[in-house]
């Protein structure tokens, strides 16, 4: 492919290519475990309605619907420096 290629690539990066390996990255399960798929706590349903509540609150609050045809949707955040 180098070769095919060799008028599109610069004679420097041809030479500084390094040589291929034999690297293979993987996993390997153990079947007898699952893969542990859950959150790392429940909140309770009290906790679980309130913090529903804030983010509802939040988004009819800074998120608008846009009918224009060429603009973006952005989302701006309040860092805690105080700037956008």
């Amino acid at each position: 492919m180098l070769i095919e290629f060799a008028d599109l690539m610069s004679k420097e990066l041809l030479q500084g290519l390094p040589s291929i390996k034999d690297i293979q990255h993987q996993i390997d399960l153990v079947s007898m475990f699952s893969l542990p798929n859950k959150l790392i706590y429940r909140p309770s349903p009290k906790k679980a309605k309130e913090m529903q509540r804030k983010v509802m609150e939040l988004l009819e609050k800074y998120i608008q619907n846009n009918t224009s045809l060429g603009a973006l949707s952005v989302l701006l955040v309040l860092k805690n420096n105080s700037s956008w």
